[in-house]
């Protein structure tokens, strides 16, 4: 089985004062307990870093809570002259939030008393509740969260799966399909135009991959090549096969969208093996699929796929 997934949710704050730190990692700790995932927004100074950390954190995860701290008082003159003192929140959370909304993520905001709607806020319609002691905030926002239907339970993504038993055969079978699951873990969204592609394939002990031009799989139980995966449901795509009268031969040619064995990769011989394989979809991020094939010298051995890692495909980043 696989693990049940876990919505994140980014919180964003200012961290200048200990107070403020002590409240947050005791936000941080209710959240973890009804099972969410979490990630603190801190502070960076270089592009490199908010694309490598905010920006990612951000694009994966399902919820945003916006905490806006008091910081330094501010005088405002009025046209009729009278003036007025406010606080100004915490500017980097206010980048945060743009982001956030951007992203079209579901928020929930929190502001100290005094401190003024300007900025992103003012343009957005984001309700936030106010709280004057930053040790009544754990309470207020516990309340708040559950009183808006959050559910820790879901992700907005795609995860690619192994199901526990491996394909058997009867004396009469001559070869074994060996199946990946796509589960769509979002809770309301379906998935829309899936393909399923093999993205790397490498003997384990070599130092070089297995050449091969990309090719798309195809979807278990149609001929269609694109499909649709109903919001917590999953559906299966064919991986290899393999023929009893060739059981160290990975073959492709006959559950894939390609004409010629010569795009396919050339896997002959018995051993371990890593294999990527990638989803795409229209409306969710790329995932990928790192699988360990244990592929046995004979038929009466059954060969193996194990999922090793299930991730988000990242531009720049090696798989």
């Amino acid at each position: 089985m696989s693990e049940r997934p876990r919505a994140k949710v980014f919180i964003s704050c200012g961290q200048r004062y200990k107070n403020e730190m002590l409240v947050v990692k005791e936000i941080e700790r209710r959240l973890i307990e009804k099972e969410y995932s979490t990630y603190v927004g801190v502070k960076h100074r270089s592009l490199k870093a908010l694309r490598e950390n905010i920006f990612r954190e951000l694009s994966s995860s399902e919820y945003f809570l916006f905490i806006d701290f008091k910081r330094e008082p501010t005088m405002e003159t009025a046209q009729d002259g009278t003036v007025r003192l406010f606080h100004r929140g915490s500017l980097f959370s206010h980048q945060e939030l743009a982001l956030a909304s951007f992203l079209e993520l579901e928020a929930v905001g929190f502001q100290q008393a005094g401190v003024r709607r300007e900025g992103v806020l003012e343009a957005m319609q984001l309700n936030c509740f106010q709280f004057e002691d930053v040790s009544e905030l754990p309470d207020l926002v516990m309340k708040q969260i559950e009183a808006m239907g959050w559910d820790s339970h879901w992700k907005a993504q795609l995860t690619l799966e192994r199901s526990e038993t491996e394909p058997g055969s009867s004396p009469e079978d001559s070869r074994r399909i060996y199946h990946i699951q796509v589960r769509n873990a979002h809770q309301r969204k379906p998935a829309i135009n899936c393909s399923a592609f093999l993205h790397k394939i490498k003997k384990l002990g070599s130092d070089d991959t297995i050449p091969f031009q990309k090719f798309e799989l195809k979807w278990a139980g149609t001929k269609i090549p694109f499909v649709t995966i109903m919001p917590s449901e999953y559906r299966s795509f064919d991986a290899f096969y393999i023929t009893r009268d060739e059981p160290t031969t990975l073959k492709w040619l006959d559950f894939s969208y390609t004409d010629t064995k010569e795009v396919c990769p050339d896997v002959t011989d018995a051993g371990e093996y890593e294999i990527i394989y990638v989803v795409t979809s229209f409306n969710f991020p790329a995932m990928y699929g790192r699988f360990r094939l244990l592929l046995k010298e004979s038929w009466d051995e059954i060969s193996t796929l194990t999922l090793i890692e299930c991730g988000m495909m990242r531009p720049h980043e090696p798989y």
